[in-house]
């Protein structure tokens, strides 16, 4: 579900009669607009003035920019539609004319638009036999950012052999925020055999304690995949601004003239 923020609606003294809400499902300025018919939970609140507050909750299916109509999926559809279309390659990087990668971003943003909901499903992802599927469980959940999935993130640090599985649970325990040392993110900075784990161990800790900004959601939720695949080998590069692993800011356009830039995405799975 794709939640749109909670607001008060104040309607007048206590006795007078409550409303009954109805929204019709193809307005135009709801941004999870969908022709299925919208969910409204109304609770009604006493005030100390004698006033009825209600709190509206407006929820619609996860639809993707471009995708109104499409009918409602789940987290368990999400991660299966990615199991048929990611290829393992077993290679750090994967081929230039694989499309593997816009199948990802299309589960990550679709994943993220359905917020908690999506959270229990994914925990149980981590325990799958695929390895990619363990990876893609974690980076989901380093974005949702969610304390349910504390536990289990601290157990795929600590024992999933796939690298990138541990390097993800480390960055997604970080987004959790509230992180501070402890002997299980001194054991795995110290000893991982993989130096990226290692290294996102760190990056973790020196958010120090800070959660993951809604920012960062809000890109992956307004993903539009039309405007996927927009770059073209020969074409000068669209501008674009991207953070590092520890929030410094880098535009493309700086760049431009003065020495070439390469993108690289730790184990080709971004």
């Amino acid at each position: 579900m794709c939640p749109i923020p909670i607001f008060p609606v104040l309607l007048g003294p206590a006795r007078d009669a409550m409303p009954h809400p109805s929204i019709p499902a193809d307005r135009p300025d709801l941004p999870c607009r969908t022709r299925r018919s919208l969910t409204m939970n109304a609770r009604p609140r006493m005030l100390a003035s004698g006033a009825l507050l209600v709190v509206l909750t407006i929820a619609g299916p996860s639809v993707a920019p471009g995708q109104e109509g499409a009918p409602a999926v789940g987290a368990e559809v999400f991660v299966d539609r990615f199991r048929a279309g990611w290829t393992p390659t077993g290679e750090h990087m994967r081929p230039g004319d694989d499309d593997g990668w816009k199948v990802r971003m299309e589960t990550l943003s679709g994943l993220v638009r359905l917020g908690e909901s999506a959270v229990p499903p994914l925990i149980r992802a981590l325990d799958d036999p695929e390895p990619d599927v363990r990876v893609l469980a974690a980076h989901a959940l380093s974005f949702l950012a969610d304390r349910r999935a504390a536990d289990r993130l601290r157990r795929t640090l600590e024992e999933d052999r796939e690298a990138a599985a541990r390097l993800y649970a480390a960055d997604a325990l970080g987004a959790i925020g509230g992180l501070g040392p402890s002997p299980l993110l001194e054991k795995a900075e110290a000893e991982d055999a993989n130096r990226d784990v290692r290294a996102h161990v760190r990056f973790a800790l020196e958010r120090h304690g800070k959660p993951l900004d809604d920012e960062v959601r809000s890109s992956l939720r307004t993903l539009d995949p039309r405007k996927l695949d927009a770059a073209r080998v020969g074409d000068r590069a669209p501008d674009f601004t991207l953070d590092d692993a520890l929030g410094k800011a880098y535009r493309l356009a700086d760049f431009r003239g003065k020495q070439a830039v390469v993108l690289v995405f730790i184990y080709g799975d971004t």
